[in-house]
């Protein structure tokens, strides 16, 4: 039995900010390999196979679904079986299945058998599902080397410390497909496979690193040995910990995402991040610098309590800041979501393109200015931050005292990321 597993491509050429190796792909096929054989192909770098293929499956986020829909049509017309799943399908099953053989909701771990059961039999159809969350108890490590080459010197190798996050952010889509809460996966096949690898670089693709801050530190001391640079993405309240920050200092720890989201209080609260505290930014920040920790930040804009004046607001904040990077975002309203529907009740949902849902164009109607002052705010202060004049500036404060080695790192990496974003943005503001 042969499997085509397929990562769609964006839906607008040369919108990919990034290519990384990511654990989606290889954790189904980690669930169907003891029984079939698995081909794993990434349209951001690859042509597909002529195949035919026993099977094709398809995981698709909501601005990747219009693609992932064009894609099963196509192959289904030829007689493909064809299986979706990801983030949009669990969100939308009803609408996938008028694409598909068969939809995937939620994860794929403990669906395998049953799934291939029913291929062998002639019988798949339908939505597949568990009515529990699959416990991670056993979880092996996923095969990422059936993942293609992206040809670009960062390729950090991903592994996963826990899933879901113990957080609930009204915007945020992955308790959708995960569930509340979070779910711990044992450390050690994570550390051995991490023994066995050449790479020096780790990306640990968690939600939130800080779900369970014991399990983090016991990784952090698990991998101390082993001289990798890593990191993830966290919350504010890892700066607040000076014995886990220790930790992760000597395990090679050197840089953190973080969903600061807004400078409004008013705006925390409303989407239920009220554990951010603006007024301690600047403190938590200086307290991962002086660990070794290079912050990329979050930050939405056109959320219900922003008016115009937010973007001098978050520009000036910056400035202070001083992050390594900043991901600007605009808010998302999720089909499948009920903040979806309450935005399109309210007659707020400006678009019904899904290939626009990606954060970088405006599908909510903001209720304190214009739609025009949100989408032109957004772009100007994107360019303004990742002027080379200001990210210089930026560098050097993200250049404090560390290991020699991180040093470098630290200085190729922000130099490639500002170009990166740089780059990024012209695109889609041309898009």
């Amino acid at each position: 039995m042969h499997i085509l597993l397929v990562n769609p491509r964006p839906p607008r050429a040369g919108t990919s900010f990034t290519r990384i190796r990511t654990l989606t792909l290889p954790s189904v096929a980690a669930e169907l390999m003891p029984r079939a054989r698995v081909t794993v192909v990434d349209e951001v770098v690859q042509a597909l196979p002529a195949g035919p293929f026993d099977l094709v499956g398809i995981s698709s986020d909501t601005p990747h679904a219009p693609r992932a829909y064009e894609l099963a049509d196509q192959l289904r017309a030829r007689g493909q079986r064809v299986l979706l799943g990801g983030t949009h399908p669990t969100a939308v099953p009803d609408e996938a299945m008028a694409h598909a053989d068969a939809v995937v909701v939620g994860e794929i771990e403990g669906l395998g058998d049953r799934l291939l059961d029913d291929l062998e039999a002639g019988a798949l159809a339908g939505v597949y599902a568990l009515p529990e969350r699959p416990s991670l108890d056993a979880l092996g490590v996923p095969p990422v080397d059936l993942l293609p080459s992206y040809s670009q010197r960062f390729q950090p190798y991903p592994v996963e410390l826990t899933r879901g996050c113990r957080n609930a952010c009204r915007f945020c889509f992955n308790k959708r497909i995960h569930g509340p809460g979070f779910r711990r996966r044992p450390l050690e096949p994570v550390v051995e496979a991490l023994r066995a690898r050449s790479e020096r670089m780790v990306l640990c693709m968690d939600d939130n690193l800080m779900n369970d801050p014991e399990h983090l530190a016991a990784f952090a001391e698990a991998i101390e040995p082993l001289g990798l640079l890593w990191g993830g993405q966290s919350t504010l309240s890892v700066a607040d910990d000076p014995e886990l920050l220790r930790l992760l200092q000597a395990s090679g720890f050197c840089w953190t995402f973080l969903g600061l989201e807004s400078f409004t209080p008013g705006s925390l609260a409303a989407e239920a991040k009220a554990f951010n505290h603006t007024a301690r930014y600047g403190e938590q920040l200086a307290a991962l610098r002086k660990h070794g920790v290079m912050p990329f930040l979050g930050v939405m804009l056109g959320l219900d309590h922003d008016g115009p004046e937010v973007f001098a607001q978050t520009g000036r904040a910056l400035e202070v800041l001083a992050p390594a990077a900043c991901a600007f975002t605009m808010p998302v309203a999720y089909p499948g979501t009920p903040w979806h529907a309450e935005v399109e009740q309210q007659g707020r949902l400006l678009s019904c393109d899904l290939a626009l849902y990606d954060g970088h164009h405006a599908v909510v109607e903001p209720l304190r200015m214009s739609t025009e002052q949100l989408v032109t705010g957004y772009h100007r202060l994107a360019r303004s931050f990742y002027g080379w004049r200001p990210a210089l500036r930026r560098l050097s404060r993200n250049l404090q005292p560390r290991r020699n080695t991180h040093r470098a790192w630290v200085a190729a990496s922000f130099l490639a990321v500002t170009q990166g974003y740089r780059r990024y943005h012209r695109k889609i503001a041309n898009a």
